[in-house]
């Protein structure tokens, strides 16, 4: 299971989830991180196309 969030609602999923789902199993990913590496890789697609060494994608 994987949950995005803030910190106060991933640590609230943490506690409720215990028990019921096998710690190993709960992935979480603070949503500030999910938009920064969202803004790295359209940064990086960007760039690929500017140097146009693979047909330009959308």
């Amino acid at each position: 299971m994987v949950a995005v969030a803030d910190e106060a609602q991933i640590e609230k999923i943490k506690v409720e989830s215990k028990g019921v789902i096998d710690e190993k199993s709960l992935r979480t990913w603070d949503f500030d991180d999910v938009l920064a590496v969202h803004d790295s890789l359209v940064r990086a697609h960007e760039s690929i196309n500017k140097l146009a060494l693979v047909p330009e994608s959308l």
